[in-house]
């Protein structure tokens, strides 16, 4: 009897080419998403924020004083309205989930610690209104992105792991007798002025609410005397079936009658505790990443050492800890890529919630004792309603992104009007300003210049229609040179006649 290997070859044939398809589909979706994302990222919105010095900020009448705890519980509110930023799934799917960007940084030139945010363009406003909503004394500004790598030097960098399941927390702001970020602050003290730069950056991605409910599962399996690994086997899809089953064949005689239970540790109860205070708090998938540069690699490990030091302070030996995963050759060229684009990795995820986020990542809002800290010199007002819409522009108003042009009616120029300042600084260009406004808008103007300079940058902003008006008087040109009656006086008031001579009289005196 022969064999037929078409029953063989069809069957494998086709299994072959749908694995085929199957891969190329992948691939281009991979592709997709991978344009999609720096896309994204090219078009986002990277911002500088600044506060005034915890340390100057004077408290308003009548206010409660707040802790240093309630002060920086501030920024939770803050992620938790960050938790309900999320895409469509026809972007989703294009672009990757939408991400936003936390950084603590200082460039390779220069030695203030900046904090930035990005955030993708479509949602700037939105973010930068809820800043000032939370932090009203907060300054946001939109910038070009910075640099912290030294072009001739050597990078080191790692990221941040949890050493635990997600689930457990580490040790956070409430736990702690000081400000955490004091120390992360300080973790930049040792960075030089020029060549050398630093950042921490934690990238954010939207997750779902389920693993607030399997966190909470797990808590309420612990309550009865498991341990948190036993309880998270049994809470997961497998071992809910498994349970399932060995349910199923249970009698109801042993269903009905329950075994004793051993009573639960304090420690114990302190995860159970532990676990659903997590839980009940909104969570994000993170990256943490942490980068250093440097002229020499000995000095990029050193700075990278003091970075990764700084999040020891976070360590809880019965709940959960960070894990420093240093990068090497590909893996560290990958993690620069993803630094520079703000991409989310999701091989190197954890879920943090809003309490643990602000322990790693808060406002400067306590004293920390930090000089090279950026922060604003001066305090910004908004513009007052009543501004007049007429008359020459002195300058702009800019508050919280909102352009508010400044000017000086024809009545209030008339009186006394005066640029006070030293040598250089913009007097003249302050005036040149206001008469070429005059020029443009058909009005005559009087300028007495004793240097000539801002004479020469208004005769340069004559139009040619208006070059008959010009009448140039220069003492010092011997060719053309201007006669004046310094007698001259108006007939009609014959009273300038005494005044004028008087004048001329003291002026001679006075040579």
């Amino acid at each position: 009897m022969d064999f037929d290997l078409n029953l063989i070859l069809v069957p494998l044939t086709i299994g072959l080419a749908i694995c085929t398809a199957g891969l190329a589909l992948w691939l281009a979706l991979e592709a997709i998403k991978s344009k999609g994302s720096v896309f994204r990222a090219l078009n986002a919105s990277l911002f500088l924020i600044t506060l005034p010095s915890a340390a100057h900020v004077q408290k308003k009448e009548n206010e409660p004083q707040k802790t240093e705890k309630e002060t920086i519980a501030v920024m939770e509110q803050l992620y938790s309205a960050l938790a309900n930023f999320k895409t469509s799934q026809k972007d989703a799917f294009v672009y990757g989930q939408p991400s936003i960007t936390f950084e603590m940084a200082v460039p390779h030139i220069g030695q203030e610690i900046s904090f930035y945010l990005a955030v993708s363009h479509r949602i700037e406003t939105v973010i930068e209104k809820q800043i000032h909503g939370f932090f009203p004394e907060a300054e946001v500004e939109k910038i070009k992105d910075y640099n912290i790598f030294n072009p001739a030097g050597s990078v080191a960098a790692s990221y941040l792991t949890l050493s635990k399941n997600y689930f457990l927390p580490f040790k956070t702001y409430k736990n702690l007798e000081r400000d955490p970020l004091a120390e992360i602050i300080n973790s930049f003290n040792k960075i030089d002025e020029r060549g050398e730069g630093a950042a921490i950056q934690i990238v954010l991605s939207p997750v779902s609410g389920d693993w607030r409910k399997r966190g909470l599962e797990i808590a309420r399996e612990m309550q009865k005397n498991k341990t948190f690994s036993k309880a998270k086997e049994e809470t997961s899809a497998a071992g809910m079936i498994m349970k399932a089953v060995k349910t199923g064949q249970k009698s109801k005689e042993s269903q009905s009658a329950p075994s004793p239970q051993a009573a639960i540790t304090p420690i114990q109860q302190e995860q159970i505790k532990a676990l659903e205070e997590k839980a009940s708090k909104v969570g994000f998938y993170a990256n943490i990443r942490l980068i250093a540069s440097s002229a020499t690699k000995v000095q990029a490990d050193e700075i990278l050492r003091g970075l990764e030091g700084a999040f020891a302070q976070f360590n809880h030996p019965n709940f959960n800890s960070f894990k420093i995963n240093r990068v090497s050759g590909n893996a560290l060229r990958k993690l620069i890529y993803n630094f520079s684009f703000r991409f989310f990795d999701s091989r190197q995820k954890m879920i943090l919630n809003s309490e643990e986020l602000t322990s790693i990542f808060h406002l400067p809002v306590t004293p920390l004792g930090a000089p090279q800290l950026k922060s604003v010199k001066a305090k910004q007002a908004s513009a007052p309603m009543n501004l007049p819409k007429e008359g020459l522009i002195l300058g702009k108003n800019i508050f919280r992104g909102q352009e508010s042009d400044i000017r000086i009616q024809l009545d209030d120029r008339r009186r006394h009007l005066y640029f006070i300042g030293q040598t250089g600084t913009g007097k003249s260009s302050a005036l040149g300003s206001l008469i070429a406004q005059d020029i443009l808008s058909g009005q005559g103007v009087g300028v007495i210049d004793p240097h000539g300079d801002l004479v020469e940058k208004i005769l340069g902003l004559v139009s040619p229609n208006r070059a008959e008006d010009v009448v140039l008087i220069d003492p010092s040109d011997m060719e053309r040179p201007v006669g004046l009656n310094m007698l001259e006086y108006d007939l009609r008031y014959p009273e300038q006649k005494t005044f004028i001579v008087n004048e001329l009289i003291n002026i001679f005196d006075k040579l």
